[in-house]
């Protein structure tokens, strides 16, 4: 039996970092769809659909949000538990004219 060959780190971390990424574009489209609670079952099946995998659970709005409202990006602020707004209308405006995350 051939063993799986193994994938080098660097090309696990860029993988990661792809899909975090995609999963950040995602909730950025719920909340410019104006879904008021990210961290919802309402969004998470949301979440799936967009991301289309079932493999979604609490933290992948949690972590994308954690980056999003992040000293680097400052994309968006909260407003209450599960409730963010976007820093920029216009920026809002143009995530809210796409359908789908790429």
């Amino acid at each position: 039996m051939k063993a799986k060959p193994e994938v080098p780190m660097d090309v696990r971390l860029m993988n990661a970092a792809a899909t975090a990424l995609f999963a950040a574009g995602a909730v950025l489209l719920l909340a410019a769809g104006g879904v008021q609670d990210l961290y919802g079952a309402a969004a998470q099946k949301q979440l799936q659909l967009l991301l289309g995998s079932t493999d979604v659970n609490a933290s992948v709005p949690r972590t994308s949000i954690r980056r999003l409202t992040g000293a680097k990006l400052q994309l968006m602020a909260r407003v209450d538990h599960g409730a963010y707004r976007f820093e920029d209308p216009e920026f809002q405006s143009w995530v809210a004219a796409r359908r789908t995350v790429d």
